[in-house]
């Protein structure tokens, strides 16, 4: 109920959306709240932490859609959304947060690599293209490995941009729902008087 969301805020759930108006008079607000804590992660949880900051405070977007890394282990990076906070009207995830979903995906890996590797550099996306298999009603998580990192990362080390691609798979539930292949760019951190 309405007059029950500051409650639910306390509380740690997020206001995502809507609700029905119940007796034509009660109006209801939709929210979430992950129940897959980033304490699951066992490599790197402070990382996969910062990370969720970041994304928080500078792609605000994600808390909405209600992300939340589901795995880490140095190779492989796993995102999940709420499919409730990502329904289209007929029932399954809208296309634009299944390609958010990747583009994060390629983003918080390549981040976490970068850590990996002591290296600062602001990822960017250059280009991409997506297939969708089919739709997504189950629960949606991303997967993205890092192939070829962290060779083509070694251009930071010399003050220039690195660019690769990454290929992102989008599951709903068990089954292959999308295919992301995104272009991204690494820039340098600039140099004080650049």
């Amino acid at each position: 109920r309405q007059e029950a969301v500051e409650f639910y805020r306390k509380c740690g759930f997020l206001e995502v959306g809507g609700g029905p108006v119940s007796f034509g008079r009660i109006p209801h607000r939709q929210m979430i709240k992950s129940l897959s804590p980033l304490q699951t992660i066992q490599y790197r949880p402070e990382w996969c932490q910062d990370l969720t900051t970041r994304w928080s405070r500078g792609v605000p977007i994600s808390e909405k859609m209600g992300m939340h890394i589901s795995h880490y282990d140095g190779q492989t990076f796993h995102l999940k959304a709420n499919l409730a906070a990502n329904l289209n009207v007929h029932g399954s995830m809208f296309a634009g947060s299944v390609y958010s979903q990747c583009v994060l995906a390629g983003w918080g890996l390549i981040w976490l690599q970068l850590k990996e590797e002591g290296l600062v550099g602001e990822p960017v996306l250059a280009e991409s293209t997506i297939k969708y298999h089919g739709p997504v009603d189950e629960e949606p998580e991303a997967r993205v490995a890092r192939e070829g990192m962290p060779a083509v990362l070694q251009p930071l080390k010399r003050g220039e941009p690195a660019t690769f691609s990454l290929k992102i798979q989008l599951f709903s539930g068990s089954k292959l729902a999308a295919e992301f292949c995104g272009h991204y760019v690494v820039q340098p951190p600039r140099r004080p008087g650049q």
